[in-house]
């Protein structure tokens, strides 16, 4: 059972998250370099599209706290296969693609939005951790954000485990 500082968090976190996606959408000036701009709406477009996926896998499971659900199940499968937090990664890719298409403007939600994820992402792992046994073993075999990119590894890195397991 989660406590009441949990569960004010996990509000937090969720309305910040939620006024930096508003904050990355909000439209922006006409952009002076066209394929730049088109780039990035495709990316946006792209990323919207992972996160949607990943939502739908996830259903009744889904909620926006980083705190699971009763309904909750470990996913082994669909974009859950590729990384831990799919959802993130869409939502990463959609903030990439808004500086792109937006312009200087969108960096600070950007680079807000990645240490927010971040975050709600240790977390999670921490929560996953201790609900699912098999969760440790996912986690070592699954990157968190990035498939594939071993450069990334750093903000991409399996959870911690204690020397118990």
């Amino acid at each position: 059972m989660i406590t009441a500082p949990s569960d004010r968090l996990a509000g937090t976190a969720v309305g910040a998250q939620a006024v930096l996606l508003v904050w990355l959408g909000w439209p922006a000036r006409r952009p002076r370099h066209a394929l730049r701009a088109s780039v990035g709406r495709l990316l946006s477009a792209a990323g919207l599209l992972v996160a949607a996926s990943a939502a739908r896998a996830m259903g009744p499971g889904l909620t926006p706290s980083p705190v699971p659900t009763e309904a909750a199940e470990l996913l082994h499968d669909g974009p859950f296969a590729s990384v831990r937090h799919p959802i993130y990664s869409g939502l990463l890719v959609f903030a990439v693609g808004r500086m792109l298409s937006a312009g200087r403007s969108r960096l600070l939600p950007a680079g807000l939005l990645t240490l927010l994820l971040t975050g709600k992402a240790r977390w999670e792992e921490q929560l996953l951790t201790a609900r699912f046994p098999d969760y440790r073993q996912y986690a070592a075999s699954t990157p968190r954000f990035w498939p594939g990119m071993p450069l990334l590894r750093r903000i991409n890195p399996p959870p911690v485990t204690d020397a118990k397991h």
